[in-house]
Protein backbone atom coordinates (compact mmCIF):
# COMPACT_ATOMS: atom_id res chain seq x y z
CA UNK A 1 0.00 0.00 0.00
CA UNK A 2 2.76 2.44 0.97
CA UNK A 3 4.75 1.77 -2.22
CA UNK A 4 1.68 2.42 -4.38
CA UNK A 5 1.09 5.77 -2.67
CA UNK A 6 4.72 6.78 -3.21
CA UNK A 7 4.51 5.73 -6.87
CA UNK A 8 1.37 7.83 -7.33
CA UNK A 9 3.07 10.88 -5.86
CA UNK A 10 6.06 10.43 -8.14
CA UNK A 11 3.74 10.27 -11.17
CA UNK A 12 2.11 13.53 -10.09
CA UNK A 13 5.48 15.24 -9.79
CA UNK A 14 6.61 13.90 -13.20
CA UNK A 15 3.41 15.22 -14.77
CA UNK A 16 4.10 18.70 -13.43
CA UNK A 17 1.42 18.56 -10.77
CA UNK A 18 1.93 20.07 -7.33
CA UNK A 19 1.90 17.66 -4.42
CA UNK A 20 -0.33 19.20 -1.74
CA UNK A 21 1.30 20.05 1.57
CA UNK A 22 -0.25 18.65 4.75
CA UNK A 23 -2.94 20.82 6.26
CA UNK A 24 -2.14 22.62 9.49
CA UNK A 25 -5.82 22.82 10.43
CA UNK A 26 -7.52 20.17 12.58
CA UNK A 27 -9.51 17.62 10.58
CA UNK A 28 -13.29 18.09 10.60
CA UNK A 29 -15.31 15.98 13.00
CA UNK A 30 -15.76 12.47 11.68
CA UNK A 31 -12.90 12.74 9.16
CA UNK A 32 -10.21 10.08 8.90
CA UNK A 33 -7.16 10.88 11.08
CA UNK A 34 -4.53 12.93 9.28
CA UNK A 35 -1.04 11.44 9.04
CA UNK A 36 1.50 13.25 11.26
CA UNK A 37 5.18 13.34 10.29
CA UNK A 38 7.21 15.61 12.55
CA UNK A 39 10.91 16.48 12.73
CA UNK A 40 12.05 17.55 16.19
CA UNK A 41 15.48 18.85 17.18
CA UNK A 42 16.43 20.13 20.61
CA UNK A 43 17.75 23.43 19.24
CA UNK A 44 15.34 24.02 16.35
CA UNK A 45 14.32 27.60 15.65
CA UNK A 46 10.61 26.86 15.40
CA UNK A 47 9.99 23.81 17.61
CA UNK A 48 12.82 23.24 20.04
CA UNK A 49 12.94 21.26 23.25
CA UNK A 50 11.59 23.16 26.22
CA UNK A 51 14.96 22.78 27.95
CA UNK A 52 16.83 24.65 25.20
CA UNK A 53 15.40 28.00 26.30
CA UNK A 54 16.85 27.81 29.81
CA UNK A 55 20.53 28.17 28.84
CA UNK A 56 20.33 28.57 25.06
CA UNK A 57 21.84 25.16 24.32
CA UNK A 58 20.83 21.50 24.08
CA UNK A 59 23.05 20.58 26.99
CA UNK A 60 23.12 21.99 30.47
CA UNK A 61 23.54 18.92 32.66
CA UNK A 62 19.91 17.98 31.96
CA UNK A 63 18.79 14.37 31.84
CA UNK A 64 15.71 15.04 29.72
CA UNK A 65 14.36 16.76 26.58
CA UNK A 66 10.68 17.68 26.17
CA UNK A 67 8.79 18.75 23.05
CA UNK A 68 5.45 20.51 22.69
CA UNK A 69 3.83 19.03 19.56
CA UNK A 70 2.10 21.30 17.06
CA UNK A 71 -1.20 19.44 17.54
CA UNK A 72 -2.34 16.37 19.48
CA UNK A 73 -0.72 13.29 17.91
CA UNK A 74 -1.22 9.59 18.58
CA UNK A 75 2.42 8.57 18.06
CA UNK A 76 3.15 5.26 16.30
CA UNK A 77 6.88 5.32 15.52
CA UNK A 78 9.98 7.33 16.47
CA UNK A 79 13.50 7.23 15.12
CA UNK A 80 16.50 9.51 15.24
CA UNK A 81 19.80 10.19 16.99
CA UNK A 82 20.62 10.80 20.64
CA UNK A 83 23.81 11.95 22.37
CA UNK A 84 24.24 11.26 26.07
CA UNK A 85 27.15 11.31 28.50
CA UNK A 86 28.29 9.99 31.87
CA UNK A 87 25.49 7.57 32.66
CA UNK A 88 28.16 5.03 33.53
CA UNK A 89 29.66 7.35 36.12
CA UNK A 90 26.36 8.12 37.82
CA UNK A 91 25.39 4.47 37.91
CA UNK A 92 22.12 3.21 36.47
CA UNK A 93 19.36 1.93 38.73
CA UNK A 94 17.05 -0.31 36.73
CA UNK A 95 16.89 -0.86 32.97
CA UNK A 96 19.62 0.90 30.96
CA UNK A 97 17.14 2.57 28.64
CA UNK A 98 16.17 6.02 27.40
CA UNK A 99 12.41 6.26 27.96
CA UNK A 100 9.85 8.09 25.80
CA UNK A 101 6.84 9.48 27.67
CA UNK A 102 3.76 11.35 26.48
CA UNK A 103 1.30 13.65 28.21
CA UNK A 104 -1.92 15.40 27.32
CA UNK A 105 -1.55 18.07 30.02
CA UNK A 106 2.10 18.22 31.21
CA UNK A 107 1.12 16.73 34.58
CA UNK A 108 0.34 13.04 34.05
CA UNK A 109 2.83 11.05 31.94
CA UNK A 110 2.78 7.58 30.37
CA UNK A 111 5.73 5.71 28.83
CA UNK A 112 5.10 4.63 25.22
CA UNK A 113 8.53 3.34 24.19
CA UNK A 114 12.14 2.84 25.32
CA UNK A 115 15.46 2.30 23.57
CA UNK A 116 18.49 0.57 25.00
CA UNK A 117 21.26 2.85 26.17
CA UNK A 118 24.67 1.49 25.06
CA UNK A 119 25.79 1.03 28.64
CA UNK A 120 29.23 -0.53 28.94
CA UNK A 121 29.21 -0.91 32.71
CA UNK A 122 32.90 0.00 32.72
CA UNK A 123 32.98 3.48 34.19
CA UNK A 124 34.46 6.10 31.90
CA UNK A 125 35.53 3.67 29.17
CA UNK A 126 32.73 4.82 26.90
CA UNK A 127 31.29 7.84 28.66
CA UNK A 128 29.97 9.66 25.55
CA UNK A 129 27.53 7.90 23.25
CA UNK A 130 25.91 9.10 20.04
CA UNK A 131 23.58 6.42 18.75
CA UNK A 132 20.78 5.94 16.26
CA UNK A 133 17.52 4.26 17.17
CA UNK A 134 14.19 3.24 15.70
CA UNK A 135 11.27 2.16 17.88
CA UNK A 136 7.55 1.53 17.56
CA UNK A 137 5.36 3.36 20.05
CA UNK A 138 1.96 2.67 21.50
CA UNK A 139 0.03 5.60 22.98
CA UNK A 140 -3.31 5.33 24.75
CA UNK A 141 -4.25 8.88 23.82
CA UNK A 142 -3.17 11.66 21.50
CA UNK A 143 -0.20 13.44 23.04
CA UNK A 144 0.50 17.15 23.32
CA UNK A 145 3.93 16.63 24.85
CA UNK A 146 6.72 14.13 24.13
CA UNK A 147 9.41 13.69 26.77
CA UNK A 148 12.54 11.54 26.62
CA UNK A 149 14.84 11.00 29.57
CA UNK A 150 17.86 9.11 30.82
CA UNK A 151 17.52 6.06 33.13
CA UNK A 152 17.13 6.50 36.87
CA UNK A 153 20.41 6.83 38.74
CA UNK A 154 21.44 5.23 42.00
CA UNK A 155 21.19 8.67 43.62
CA UNK A 156 17.45 9.01 42.79
CA UNK A 157 18.22 11.29 39.89
CA UNK A 158 18.64 10.68 36.16
CA UNK A 159 21.83 8.87 35.21
CA UNK A 160 24.07 11.12 33.16
CA UNK A 161 23.10 13.92 30.81
CA UNK A 162 21.16 14.08 27.56
CA UNK A 163 23.17 16.44 25.34
CA UNK A 164 21.33 16.21 22.02
CA UNK A 165 18.17 14.78 20.47
CA UNK A 166 17.21 14.74 16.80
CA UNK A 167 13.91 12.93 16.24
CA UNK A 168 11.47 11.95 13.52
CA UNK A 169 8.06 10.73 14.56
CA UNK A 170 5.06 9.33 12.74
CA UNK A 171 1.51 9.01 13.90
CA UNK A 172 -1.99 10.38 13.45
CA UNK A 173 -3.31 13.80 14.31
CA UNK A 174 -6.44 13.56 16.40
CA UNK A 175 -8.96 16.19 17.43
CA UNK A 176 -8.86 16.76 21.18
CA UNK A 177 -10.07 19.60 23.39
CA UNK A 178 -7.28 21.80 24.74
CA UNK A 179 -6.40 21.54 28.43
CA UNK A 180 -8.21 24.03 30.62
CA UNK A 181 -6.15 27.01 31.86
CA UNK A 182 -4.56 26.41 35.26
CA UNK A 183 -4.33 29.50 37.46
CA UNK A 184 -2.61 27.66 40.30
CA UNK A 185 0.09 25.01 40.11
CA UNK A 186 2.24 23.29 42.71
CA UNK A 187 5.13 20.95 41.93
CA UNK A 188 3.63 18.29 44.21
CA UNK A 189 0.64 18.20 41.88
CA UNK A 190 2.77 17.52 38.84
CA UNK A 191 5.26 19.42 36.68
CA UNK A 192 6.87 18.62 33.34
CA UNK A 193 10.00 17.33 35.14
CA UNK A 194 8.36 14.97 37.65
CA UNK A 195 10.12 11.59 37.40
CA UNK A 196 9.64 10.04 40.86
CA UNK A 197 6.19 9.52 42.36
CA UNK A 198 7.62 9.42 45.89
CA UNK A 199 9.31 12.83 45.50
CA UNK A 200 7.77 14.69 42.54
CA UNK A 201 9.41 18.05 43.37
CA UNK A 202 13.05 17.02 43.21
CA UNK A 203 15.44 14.40 41.89
CA UNK A 204 19.20 13.90 41.96
CA UNK A 205 21.47 16.60 43.27
CA UNK A 206 24.31 14.52 44.61
CA UNK A 207 26.87 16.70 46.39
CA UNK A 208 30.23 15.19 47.35
CA UNK A 209 30.34 17.32 50.53
CA UNK A 210 26.94 16.13 51.77
CA UNK A 211 27.31 12.56 52.93
CA UNK A 212 24.77 12.49 55.74
CA UNK A 213 21.51 14.04 56.92
CA UNK A 214 21.67 17.60 58.19
CA UNK A 215 23.06 19.55 55.24
CA UNK A 216 23.13 23.32 55.88
CA UNK A 217 20.46 24.04 53.27
CA UNK A 218 18.08 21.41 54.58
CA UNK A 219 18.38 19.11 51.55
CA UNK A 220 19.93 15.69 51.55
CA UNK A 221 19.46 12.06 50.71
CA UNK A 222 19.82 9.54 53.49
CA UNK A 223 22.65 7.65 51.79
CA UNK A 224 24.93 8.56 48.92
CA UNK A 225 27.87 6.66 47.44
CA UNK A 226 31.16 8.51 47.51
CA UNK A 227 33.16 9.51 44.46
CA UNK A 228 30.38 10.21 41.98
CA UNK A 229 27.97 13.07 41.38
CA UNK A 230 27.12 12.81 37.71
CA UNK A 231 23.40 12.28 38.04
CA UNK A 232 21.16 14.90 36.43
CA UNK A 233 19.16 16.84 39.05
CA UNK A 234 15.93 18.84 39.04
CA UNK A 235 17.39 22.03 37.59
CA UNK A 236 14.08 23.02 36.01
CA UNK A 237 10.52 23.24 37.30
CA UNK A 238 8.15 23.81 34.37
CA UNK A 239 4.48 24.34 35.15
CA UNK A 240 2.03 23.74 32.29
CA UNK A 241 -0.54 26.55 32.60
CA UNK A 242 -2.33 26.29 29.21
CA UNK A 243 -3.33 29.85 28.38
CA UNK A 244 -3.11 32.27 31.28
CA UNK A 245 -1.98 35.88 31.52
CA UNK A 246 -1.66 38.78 33.91
CA UNK A 247 -0.22 39.22 37.38
CA UNK A 248 1.31 36.19 39.09
CA UNK A 249 3.01 35.30 42.34
CA UNK A 250 5.45 32.43 42.73
CA UNK A 251 7.81 30.78 45.16
CA UNK A 252 10.63 28.26 44.85
CA UNK A 253 13.56 26.78 46.77
CA UNK A 254 17.10 26.40 45.42
CA UNK A 255 19.67 24.03 46.88
CA UNK A 256 23.35 23.48 46.16
CA UNK A 257 24.75 21.53 43.24
CA UNK A 258 28.45 20.60 43.08
CA UNK A 259 29.71 22.89 45.81
CA UNK A 260 33.21 21.42 45.68
CA UNK A 261 35.80 21.55 42.91
CA UNK A 262 33.47 22.44 40.05
CA UNK A 263 32.69 25.97 41.23
CA UNK A 264 36.33 26.78 41.88
CA UNK A 265 36.69 26.73 38.08
CA UNK A 266 33.85 29.18 37.53
CA UNK A 267 35.04 32.24 39.43
CA UNK A 268 32.05 32.12 41.74
CA UNK A 269 31.49 34.21 44.86
CA UNK A 270 32.19 32.90 48.31
CA UNK A 271 35.93 32.37 48.04
CA UNK A 272 35.82 30.10 44.98
CA UNK A 273 33.02 28.02 46.41
CA UNK A 274 29.48 28.88 45.29
CA UNK A 275 27.36 32.06 45.09
CA UNK A 276 26.34 33.16 48.56
CA UNK A 277 22.82 34.13 47.48
CA UNK A 278 21.41 32.27 44.48
CA UNK A 279 19.18 34.06 41.97
CA UNK A 280 15.86 32.53 40.96
CA UNK A 281 14.68 33.22 37.40
CA UNK A 282 11.12 32.85 36.11
CA UNK A 283 10.58 32.29 32.37
CA UNK A 284 7.28 32.26 30.46
CA UNK A 285 6.49 30.79 27.03
CA UNK A 286 3.46 30.54 24.77
CA UNK A 287 4.92 27.85 22.48
CA UNK A 288 7.66 25.99 24.39
CA UNK A 289 10.37 27.39 22.09
CA UNK A 290 10.50 31.12 22.76
CA UNK A 291 10.92 32.18 26.38
CA UNK A 292 10.78 35.53 28.17
CA UNK A 293 12.18 36.30 31.60
CA UNK A 294 9.27 37.72 33.61
CA UNK A 295 10.78 37.87 37.11
CA UNK A 296 13.92 37.30 39.16
CA UNK A 297 14.75 37.38 42.85
CA UNK A 298 17.66 36.43 45.10
CA UNK A 299 17.56 34.65 48.41
CA UNK A 300 19.20 31.98 50.53
CA UNK A 301 19.84 28.34 49.72
CA UNK A 302 17.15 26.06 51.11
CA UNK A 303 14.78 28.92 51.95
CA UNK A 304 11.66 29.98 50.00
CA UNK A 305 12.33 32.72 47.44
CA UNK A 306 9.31 34.80 46.47
CA UNK A 307 8.79 36.31 43.00
CA UNK A 308 6.03 38.22 41.25
CA UNK A 309 5.46 39.76 37.84
CA UNK A 310 3.29 39.81 34.73
CA UNK A 311 2.71 36.88 32.36
CA UNK A 312 2.23 37.46 28.60
CA UNK A 313 -1.12 36.74 26.97
CA UNK A 314 -1.80 33.04 26.45
CA UNK A 315 1.11 31.79 28.54
CA UNK A 316 1.47 28.02 28.16
CA UNK A 317 4.45 27.36 30.44
CA UNK A 318 5.96 29.02 33.52
CA UNK A 319 9.46 27.81 34.39
CA UNK A 320 11.60 28.24 37.51
CA UNK A 321 15.39 27.91 37.15
CA UNK A 322 18.40 29.17 39.09
CA UNK A 323 20.80 31.54 37.35
CA UNK A 324 23.75 29.92 35.62
CA UNK A 325 27.06 29.55 37.44
CA UNK A 326 29.34 32.59 37.09
CA UNK A 327 32.38 32.40 34.88
CA UNK A 328 32.84 30.88 31.44
CA UNK A 329 29.46 29.38 30.54
CA UNK A 330 31.07 27.52 27.62
CA UNK A 331 33.14 25.47 30.08
CA UNK A 332 31.32 22.19 30.80
CA UNK A 333 32.19 22.58 34.47
CA UNK A 334 30.25 25.86 34.62
CA UNK A 335 27.45 25.28 32.13
CA UNK A 336 24.64 24.57 34.53
CA UNK A 337 22.52 26.54 37.02
CA UNK A 338 24.03 27.27 40.43
CA UNK A 339 21.53 25.00 42.12
CA UNK A 340 18.62 22.66 41.66
CA UNK A 341 14.96 23.47 42.34
CA UNK A 342 13.45 21.39 45.13
CA UNK A 343 10.06 23.08 45.52
CA UNK A 344 7.91 25.55 43.52
CA UNK A 345 4.42 26.96 43.11
CA UNK A 346 2.78 29.63 40.99
CA UNK A 347 -0.54 31.41 41.19
CA UNK A 348 -2.07 33.67 38.53
CA UNK A 349 -4.57 36.35 39.48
Amino acid sequence: MRSSVVAALLLLVAAGCTVPTPSTSPPPAGAAPEVAQLALHCGAANQSALEFGALGSCWGHYGHHTYLLDRPVRIEHINGTLTAVEAEVAGIDGPAQVAFDVSTDGIAWAQIAAVDYPYSGTGLTEERHTFNFSVDASAAAAARLLRLHMPHSKQQGLAGYLDNSDLRLWGRYEAAPPPLPRHRSDCAGGIVESFFASHPCWFGGYDATDQAPGSPDGYHLATKPTGTYYDAPSFLHTHAMWGVQGAFQGQAKITHFRTTNQFALCGAEGNGDFPLHPTLLVHASTDGTHWTEVARSSGDYGAPIDVDGQLPTNTTFVRFVAAVAPGDSADPACHHPVGLITDSRVQVA
